[in-house]
């Protein structure tokens, strides 16, 4: 009798410990966990890094044009997310969307087609005594997405129209 009351609890403890780890963190859409609770309303420019996963070489590309800067925001925008832990190393793409004013960047590093690394930057002016200064903050997370998978075909199309950054 003593076992089973022991052991019963000792399940119990261990789907309680389970359950909690599987619901820890942030989850929302990313608008919600990322794009809302960014101060900039608009970016000016994207440049993306594509990594090969053949060779140690990798492209770098960048636009200006609002469209681009849209389509990317559209494959993230309503993907359902969760915080994680983990992380890669290895990126398939790094996109880095900014605003031209402020300097404050968004930065998205696709490690595959359900987990992303955000990383967002920002800038506070700050004004006293006759003078100002700048301070950078920001912070940076692991995400999974939970409703379905990055669109990696429509990053590589964006990424295919964009223009080519030469390094002499």
């Amino acid at each position: 009798m003593k076992k089973r009351i022991i052991g019963t609890l000792a399940i119990a403890i261990i789907l309680v410990l389970v359950f909690m780890i599987v619901n820890r963190g942030e989850k929302g859409t990313f608008e919600e966990l990322i794009l809302d609770n960014y101060k900039e309303e608009s970016y000016h420019r994207v440049s993306m890094t594509k990594y090969p996963t053949d060779e140690n070489d990798f492209i770098d590309k960048r636009s200006e044009k609002p469209e681009d800067v849209e389509r990317l925001l559209g494959i993230f925008k309503d993907l359902e997310i969760k915080e994680v832990e983990h992380s890669s190393i290895l990126d398939k793409y790094y996109i880095r969307l900014a605003n031209n004013n402020t300097y404050e960047s968004l930065r998205i590093a696709v490690l595959d087609e359900k987990n992303i690394y955000v990383d967002v930057n920002i800038i506070e002016k700050i004004e006293e005594d006759n003078s100002t200064r700048y301070a950078s903050g920001g912070k940076n997370k692991n995400y999974e997405a939970t409703n379905g998978e990055i669109d990696i075909e429509l990053i590589e199309e964006v990424f295919n129209e964009m223009e080519t950054i030469e390094y002499n």
